[in-house]
Formats: structure tokens, C-alpha cells, sequence
């Protein structure tokens, strides 16, 4: 409340959310909002629900890597939640990047597990005292293994920093939308000149 407060300037204080203004209704609701789907939100929603992140060969929405089908079959459609909805939730495509993101995840959360039950018998090996050639050799198959693991695991902990830089860009870019929204609404909605 003290952010909204803030934004408002000395003085004026954020009393919540109208849709009239005095007297007169200024937001309609239902299914459509006032916009179309322009190239920046086509990016925005193709980067973050398609997976079109750059990883593992799939192109980069930011960097216009897929501009050519975004235009083609995005810009330009009317941005309600019904097409959201279809084209960035339910559509094959987003199921597939929900899948990758959680593969993502799943295969970080074995890494952790192997990485324990590795460091588990690397301790019960080397407190041993009667060390044999035979669990010697695997000591060290064991603490190749952990190299390996642990290497895995900090490209992953990279690229979990990658993600979640991007995130904070999709959230200020999400921002902006929605600043540019508001700014269409009040210039453009009756009651609101």
C-alpha cells in the first residue's frame, strides 16, 4: 500500500480500484481488453510460455529469433484471454515448454540426490580401515562420479541465474504492458478525457 501511496506523490493517498468515475462506467469487463498483440508482447509471452528461451538450440525470443512466426501468426490478433488462453497455455507448443521446464527441475532434484548418496559412501568407504583394492577402485569411480555430478550440478545453478535474470526482464517488460494498457484505457475509454 505505502508503493501505491508513493506513486500517487505527496499528499494524495491510493483508495482502491473503481470502475466508475463519477458516475459514469469506464471499464467494461468481459472476455476482450483493448489492445492488440503487438511484436514486444508476442516476445514477451513466446519467451516466457513457449520456451522460446535459447536454450538447447530453441531459438531466443528476445532476440527476435522467431520473429518471422510471431509475426506471421501472432501480431496483430486481438489480445484477449481467450487467445492467451489457446495460444500460450493450451497449445502444444506450451506444453512442451512447461514439460522442458520441468525436466529442468526434475533432473536437478536427481543430481542433488546422487550428489548425497555419492558424498554418503565416499564417507563409509574412506572410514573403512581395511581398504581393498577392489573398494579402492570404486573410491575413486565414486569421487570421479561426484566431480561429475557436481559439475552438472553448477551449470545447472548457471543456468537457474540465467532463468531467473530473464524472469526479472519479463516482469519489467510485463510492466510495461500493463502501464501501456492502462495508459490506452484512459485516453481511449469514455469518461476517462
Amino acid at each position: 500500500m505505502d508503493d501505491l501511496t508513493r506513486a500517487f506523490g505527496n499528499g494524495m493517498t491510493y483508495v482502491g480500484w473503481s470502475e466508475d468515475i463519477s458516475g459514469t462506467r469506464v471499464v467494461e469487463g468481459g472476455e476482450y481488453m483493448a489492445e492488440k498483440v503487438n511484436l514486444d508482447t508476442a516476445r514477451i509471452l513466446a519467451h516466457h510460455n513457449l520456451a522460446r528461451d535459447g536454450f538447447d538450440g530453441r531459438p531466443d525470443a528476445h532476440r527476435g529469433d522467431s520473429d518471422a512466426d510471431l509475426k506471421k501468426y501472432h501480431v496483430g490478433a486481438d489480445l484477449t484471454n481467450e487467445y492467451i488462453r489457446n495460444n500460450f497455455f493450451v497449445a502444444g507448443e506450451a506444453s512442451n515448454a512447461f514439460g522442458i521446464k520441468n525436466a529442468v527441475y526434475r533432473e536437478r532434484d536427481s543430481l542433488r540426490s546422487q550428489l548425497a548418496a555419492a558424498n554418503k559412501r565416499i564417507t563409509e568407504l574412506s572410514n573403512r580401515p581395511d581398504v581393498s583394492p577392489e573398494i579402492t577402485a570404486e573410491l575413486e569411480t565414486l569421487r570421479k562420479a561426484n566431480a561429475d555430478v557436481l559439475a552438472k550440478n553448477e551449470e545447472l545453478a548457471a543456468e537457474a541465474s540465467k532463468l531467473a535474470a530473464q524472469a526479472e526482464a519479463d516482469k519489467s517488460a510485463g510492466e510495461r504492458f500493463f502501464r501501456l494498457v492502462g495508459q490506452f484505457i484512459s485516453k481511449y475509454l469514455p469518461g476517462n478525457k
